[in-house]
């Protein structure tokens, strides 16, 4: 089946989006909060170990997902048909450590402190001039923005970096392969054909991939690489989407996963676990969030519900947040939702009470921007997702105005930048 060109500008959106303790003690506000969700799922038929939202994963039924340690070649010949994945046995999640989760008081901790951060703490300043681009993302040290970019005058596409400092700096070229970070900051990708090239920058050797040209997330601990199938447009809601892995050198590439409507949205910062998002049934509205283990393809169920979107792990991979919508019949069931990942929370989803948009600050803390269909000035709050203590940080003063969700949070927490909705240009505070 024909497939989509790769789009680097989405490519570098998903680099963006993976700026990727425990607290012992549950937190008051999880217990019992699978009762807000309870009758998500009434309608629909139990796909997963997870019925409700209120209990830890239990071995009472089959993982919706496709046989561990097929290879790519026979899923290659088996053909890409709609037909329901294959049913594998279930899993049982192991037990993992975790660092402490809060301050030691319980509340917020003081926001974080960067070396030589010229912004003011409230004060809005333009980093990129106005028209410039979408989907920037940051510089690993938070010192700077990349950007894909074509601009008048120039002999061809790169990537641009543009610094926060000095004030009035211009953009300059960073990578004129157009390689984009994906997870492990040792490695950059480029598409080559159907084939994606790794470029090891400790010594500048580079292999290749049997993507066949699909998206391509390299795990945080650089072991593994993740693709999965691409076709650009409805078909990708509509297919079987299969998710493959490899060694990070290409070794041993196999089928993990195959779901309608995949996609990988991060790895954990550890391991080699990958959050999956799809459908387990076709013609049906109900996704799955699951944890895949990329080596040997297990799955771990997270959540369910209708029409899921935006799933983002937080830096530690503690906490995913994601939004449930279009639910018309009982749209008290849609809203964005926090799922914890640790073992001991499993399956015990809390309800967020705003609708918006939403970042990752630091492990623990959300950022959100409620949606105000006025279109005045947005207000930034942040939550710490272990207390659900909630304040505004940035309040409409600023005279923030947010261009189609095009926004993102430093990785060390000091500085959000934003694609004006007026001039189209990057702001940050």
């Amino acid at each position: 089946m024909r497939r989509a060109a790769f789009s680097l500008t989405v490519g570098a959106m998903c680099a963006a989006g993976g700026l990727l303790i425990v607290q012992q003690q549950r937190p008051d506000w999880l217990a019992g909060a699978g009762d807000a969700l309870g009758r998500m799922t009434a309608n629909v038929p139990p796909l997963g170990p997870i019925a409700g939202w209120d209990a830890p994963a239990a071995a009472d039924g089959p993982h919706p997902q496709s046989t561990p340690g097929r290879t790519v070649a026979s899923a290659r010949a088996d053909g890409r048909g709609d037909r329901p994945p294959v049913i594998s046995p279930d899993i049982t999640p192991a037990p993992s450590p975790h660092p402490a989760a809060v301050s030691s008081d319980g509340q917020l901790a003081p926001a974080p402190r960067s070396v030589d951060r010229p912004l003011f703490p409230g004060r809005p300043r333009q980093i990129v001039p106005d028209g410039c681009c979408t989907g920037a993302w940051w510089e690993a040290d938070s010192s700077g923005l990349d950007f894909i970019d074509h601009p008048p005058g120039s002999q061809s596409t790169a990537i641009y970096t543009a610094k926060l400092w000095p004030p009035g700096g211009q953009p300059t070229v960073l990578d004129t392969a157009v390689g984009l970070a994906s997870g492990a900051a040792r490695y950059r990708i480029r598409q080559s054909g159907t084939d994606s090239i790794v470029h090891d920058t400790t010594d500048g050797s580079e292999w290749s991939l049997p993507t066949d040209g699909n998206p391509v997330r390299i795990t945080p601990d650089g072991t593994r690489a993740v693709w999965w199938e691409s076709w650009g447009g409805r078909a990708d809601i509509d297919n079987l989407v299969r998710v493959y892995s490899a060694d990070i050198h290409g070794a041993d590439p196999h089928e993990l996963v195959a779901l309608f409507g995949a996609m990988v949205p991060a790895c954990m910062p550890e391991g080699a676990r990958c959050l999956v998002v799809g459908r387990p049934v076709k013609d049906q509205a109900l996704f799955v969030l699951g944890l895949l283990d990329t080596v040997g393809g297990s799955m771990i169920e997270l959540a369910r519900g209708t029409f899921m979107s935006d799933a983002t792990l937080s830096p530690d991979g503690r906490w995913v947040a994601f939004t449930l919508s279009l639910n018309h019949d009982h749209p008290e069931r849609n809203g964005v939702f926090l799922a914890p990942t640790f073992v001991e929370e499993i399956g015990r989803i809390k309800k967020l009470e705003f609708e918006g948009a939403y970042r990752w600050r630091t492990p623990n803390r959300l950022v959100y921007v409620p949606m105000h269909p006025d279109g005045s000035n947005h207000i930034v709050w942040e939550m710490a997702a272990d207390s659900g203590v909630a304040r505004p940080i940035i309040g409409p003063e600023a005279q923030i105005r947010i261009a189609n969700n095009d926004w993102s949070i430093s990785p060390d927490g000091a500085t959000m930048v934003w694609v004006d909705e007026r001039g189209r240009g990057l702001w940050a505070v």
